[in-house]
């Protein structure tokens, strides 16, 4: 029961990450807000382990890892960031998790020569619709128009993350989980500081002053501390305790969540035909995914899987 309702409160809280990001990001500038956001909660994570275990523990073949953490939590997140002030957050929301078993199914089976199913190229072209209904609206010149740039940029950076994924899984295996993220973390937030730098030198001094505005504060909070590291150590309990199978739902709890309060909550512009592609996304995402249904569904115990990152 307990396992349970951590589980709700880590879907409502990645599902509740998009628009904090959107209202952060327009204040502050996406990659400053990015960095920082980054710096702060992995140093805090490295803070903790340090001073619960007096020392952190080293990254055996740190030259992959590195590569892998800065298409993870670099360029993954350089091009979420960038978008979420051109993009509805529920529309942000509903492609990156469509598309996160997309990619690691395509480099899954690339590098690791995983085989693919019937079930994974089916979720591909569910996946396909789904992202295509996005822009019926843009077609039919309706007040919902997406920026196709900023879906095709959420779209490309999510795949690449199978890449990524692929790349740490070795070190993953070797140190410990929260050790990798505090890493990961910290090397996705020097790779987002150097394009923020690019973009506006001075641009520390607006996240300074935005915190006298109480929605950038609370943004910011919130995407540290409730996002950041209280999910993701929520995340990391359940992994431990369900394997990584269960724990991995959460990708297709916390895009409906991020769409009701897109549509119910904020201001943002929705149109039906996009909230309608929310099913097509994330029944290609099921079946893209490794998951066992059949088993799941009977209540039979499962056997760990590949984790899904956020």
């Amino acid at each position: 029961m307990r396992a349970l309702f951590l589980f709700a409160i880590m879907c409502l809280l990645w599902g509740a990450t998009w628009y904090p990001i959107k209202v952060a990001a327009e204040i502050a500038g996406p990659f400053w807000m990015g960095s920082v956001r980054f710096l702060i909660a992995g140093g805090l994570i490295l803070l903790f382990l340090y001073l619960k275990e007096k020392r952190l523990p080293a990254v055996p073949g740190w030259p992959r890892f590195v590569v892998g953490a800065l298409i993870l939590y670099g360029f993954l997140y350089l091009g979420l960031f960038w978008s979420s002030t051109r993009l509805p957050s529920a529309v942000s929301a509903l492609v990156h998790f469509a598309m996160l078993p997309v990619g690691y199914m395509i480099f899954g089976s690339l590098i690791e020569k995983e085989k693919l199913s019937y079930r994974h190229f089916v979720g591909l072209l569910l996946g396909f619709v789904g992202v295509s209904m996005l822009f019926v609206p843009n077609i039919e010149g309706d007040i919902g128009t997406l920026d196709v740039i900023g879906v095709v940029v959420v779209l490309v950076t999510t795949l690449t993350m199978g890449l990524g994924a692929v790349m740490v899984r070795p070190v993953m295996q070797s140190i410990p989980v929260y050790a990798a993220a505090g890493y990961g973390l910290l090397i996705g937030g020097s790779f987002l500081l150097v394009f923020a730098v690019a973009e506006k030198a001075d641009g520390w001094y607006d996240i300074v002053v935005s915190l006298e505005r109480p929605d950038f504060l609370l943004s910011f909070i919130y995407l540290v501390f409730f996002a950041s590291m209280g999910a993701l150590g929520i995340y990391l309990l359940l992994l431990r305790d369900w394997g990584s199978v269960r724990s991995s739902l959460y990708a297709y709890v916390s895009p409906l969540i991020a769409l009701m309060i897109s549509v119910f909550i904020t201001d943002e512009t929705v149109v039906p035909v996009q909230i309608a592609a929310a099913i097509p996304m994330l029944l290609g995402a099921a079946f893209s995914s490794n998951v066992p249904w059949g088993r799941l569904l009977r209540g039979k115990s499962l056997s760990p899987a590949k984790p899904v990152s956020d």
